[in-house]
């Protein structure tokens, strides 16, 4: 069956059983993890600088104009 036609789980599954022999070192990685990304435009950051700049425009974000999750 085609890799394609498979979920993510099974195709795993496929590459270790077939793929991958004994006595060998395999790295494996999520591929967009290889992506550089420079500090400053991670989203973690961007967004804690976002809240940190102004907290209650955050919260009324997230919150709504009620005060609370919708």
């Amino acid at each position: 069956m085609s890799p394609h036609h498979r979920s993510h789980g099974q195709s795993f599954l496929d590459l270790l059983a077939h793929r991958l022999r004994t006595g060998g070192f395999s790295l494996m990685d999520e591929p967009e993890a290889l992506r550089t990304v420079r500090y400053d435009d991670a989203l973690p950051v961007r967004t804690t600088r976002v809240f940190l700049d102004d907290p209650e425009r955050t919260l009324r974000h997230l919150l709504g104009p009620a005060g609370r999750f919708s």
